[in-house]
């Protein structure tokens, strides 16, 4: 039983923006011990991503507006509309996707404490990077950050 185990901050959108990629990514072709501590990474950010996407469905769901069912049936035939129909439409969306964004924004921002995530030398994000080639700039920065906190240590 590991006692006194390493604690770290991460904001919950880093978390769950990490955790989305590493769920993606192909890593094969890494040595044995970085493919487990990307999967023990994972696991220490997967609570907060999963708490996270409940917390959004259920935000999405219990905020739509009286008569949703109805006017997404209209945005799906869009192109029939008439322009007074479609500006109605994009608005009452635009204003239900603002209400869903302004309650989850504050779970966004605020920061978690996640078990610490083990170190990845920087040669083995590059190997990630390379044969991930979606990845994006910003997110290949935030998982070196990550998993780099202790590697000098």
């Amino acid at each position: 039983m590991v006692m006194n185990q390493e604690k770290t901050k991460v904001k919950t959108s880093d978390a769950v923006a990490v955790y989305n990629t590493i769920k993606a990514l192909r890593i094969g072709t890494l040595p044995k011990e970085d493919r487990f501590s990307i999967l023990r990474a994972a696991k220490a950010l997967r609570t907060v991503a999963t708490s996270f996407d409940d917390f959004l469905k259920d935000a999405q769901e219990r905020l739509k507006p009286e008569g949703f069912d109805a006017l997404a049936d209209k945005a799906r035939a869009f192109d029939t509309l008439t322009d007074q129909e479609k500006a109605e439409v994009n608005r009452r969306l635009g204003d239900y996707q603002k209400d869903v964004d302004d309650c989850v924004k504050g779970e966004l921002e605020r920061e978690v404490e996640i078990e610490a995530l083990p170190a990845i030398a920087e040669e083995t994000l590059s190997e990630i990077a390379a044969a991930n080639t979606g990845l994006d700039v910003q997110t290949l920065m935030l998982m070196e950050d990550l998993f780099s906190h202790d590697a000098t240590a």
